[in-house]
């Protein structure tokens, strides 16, 4: 992927996620459904925010959400590409989901997996941290909370 084009496709994911911390949920579902459409058919490290992002969406406006032939596991990690450091954050941010969403076994499924991950303890610690404060934001406001 051109670097254009991966410029234009984070700038469309951060607006995702700017609609969702906004409340705006119909808007971060179309967003986020527009970044699956565009990148089916190719593996990027990416897709797997595009997916979290469209599941708390779902979520927030009591919807189910549409399902997709791929399988995001903790057996099958996707980060294949050039994006700076998706390994940890993935993982971090599955894990504190399932927490909010009190389906606690496959929080710790991500959480166990986080700790196999191959990164200096402070890494690891940073991306227990950034699922910590998930929780506690998403807990305080009643709703999901990315970062």
């Amino acid at each position: 992927m051109p670097d254009s084009e991966l410029a234009v496709q984070l700038r469309t994911y951060e607006q995702g996620l700017f609609c969702l911390h906004r409340k705006e949920y119909t808007g971060a579902r179309e967003l986020f459904r527009r970044l699956i459409d565009q990148s089916s058919g190719q593996l990027l490290d990416q897709q797997v925010g595009f997916y979290l992002g469209l599941a708390a969406a779902h979520k927030e406006l009591g919807e189910a959400p549409r399902r997709s032939g791929r399988s995001r596991t903790p057996a099958s990690p996707p980060w294949r590409s050039r994006i700076p450091s998706p390994g940890g954050s993935s993982p971090s941010t599955l894990c504190a989901l399932f927490r909010i969403w009190k389906r606690e076994e496959e929080s710790r499924d991500w959480r166990e997996f986080l700790h196999r991950f191959d990164v200096p303890k402070k890494t690891l610690d940073l991306f227990l941290e950034r699922s910590r404060r998930m929780v506690e934001k998403s807990v305080e406001l009643r709703r999901v909370f990315l970062l």
